[in-house]
């Protein structure tokens, strides 16, 4: 937001990807991203990303398919902050966590800085 507040609207983990935005046609993303628990992840430059998917009908397809997920994600997320309590929206993000993790113990704190 204009005056740094932030809300997470969505949770990413092994089975997916940032940058949407880009399948779709646009330049950049609108949003940020955090990384909230400790992992290793993979990047690629954007101009390959695009490359990548003009020469490859099946990988459309698979990251069209992951952002009718991914934006179903969303809407459920702000369905659930509009109507759950403060620990079942907590319940909610530890289990979301829990599934993107290769372990039942992930480090967590009660700060969040962005």
């Amino acid at each position: 937001m204009a005056n740094g507040a932030v809300a997470e609207v969505g949770t990413i983990g092994n089975e997916g990807v940032v940058g949407l935005p880009l399948m779709l046609g646009d330049d950049r993303a609108p949003t940020c991203v955090y990384i909230q628990v400790p992992g290793a992840g993979l990047r690629m430059k954007a101009t390959l990303f695009k490359k990548e998917l003009a020469q490859s009908a099946s990988m459309r397809t698979v990251m069209l398919l992951y952002a009718h997920a991914f934006f179903n994600q969303v809407a459920q997320s702000a369905a659930c902050n509009q109507f759950h309590s403060i620990q079942q929206r907590c319940c909610r993000w530890l289990l979301m966590t829990h599934d993107r993790m290769q372990s039942d113990e992930f480090l967590l704190t009660q700060e969040f800085w962005p």
